[in-house]
């Protein structure tokens, strides 16, 4: 069985980004079995988790902000409720994703 190994890229510059990314790009070429990609889909369920929870609180604040202002924009308020709600609703079907899901099905 493949070995799998998770890796954060979070505080990665861009050219070490590019390099694993060519990297990887290569093995798949090859054929290479890189293994099972559940891990990553479940830590990018995570991810994805916390960027909408920051998106909804900058969200909340731009519209106290603009409240305060006395400026009222429902179509772009609504627009990032829809947003943060569809990131919500992705981050959820990876958290859910199988663990045993065979990748070459």
């Amino acid at each position: 069985m493949t070995e799998i190994h998770v890796l954060s890229v979070a505080h990665l510059e861009p050219f070490q980004v590019d390099r694993l990314s060519a990297a990887l790009a290569e093995a798949h070429t090859a054929g290479v079995d890189l293994g099972s990609r559940v891990p990553h889909i479940h830590d990018s369920a995570q991810s994805l988790i916390d960027l909408s929870s920051k998106l909804q609180s900058g969200t909340a604040r731009l519209a106290a902000t603009l409240d305060t202002l006395g400026i009222k924009d429902p179509a772009t308020m609504n627009a990032l409720e829809c947003i943060i709600k569809a990131c919500r609703t992705l981050s959820q079907s990876a958290a859910s994703f199988p663990s045993h899901f065979n990748d070459e099905t």
